[in-house]
């Protein structure tokens, strides 16, 4: 959440997902990095799917409307 590693961060995400393709707390987790790294495009994308194994996750509903406010 301070915007530190996070490149190994990134890294750390897509190995669970490499393991658990479908997991929607680590499609979250990988949404709000890239946020932080100012990709709210690929953040949407993250989202997106982690919405779509878990449509009332409150997290992934959040993080899905700040990177559309992001993108305008």
């Amino acid at each position: 959440t301070r915007g530190v590693l996070l490149d190994q961060a990134l890294k750390d995400c897509d190995a669970a997902l490499t393991i658990s393709p479908d997991a929607p707390s680590l499609l979250d987790s990988r949404g709000r990095v890239l946020l932080q790294q100012g990709k709210p495009q690929d953040a949407l994308a993250s989202y997106e799917r982690a919405l779509e194994k878990s449509p009332s996750q409150a997290a992934s509903l959040y993080g899905r409307g700040l990177a559309r406010i992001a993108l305008g």
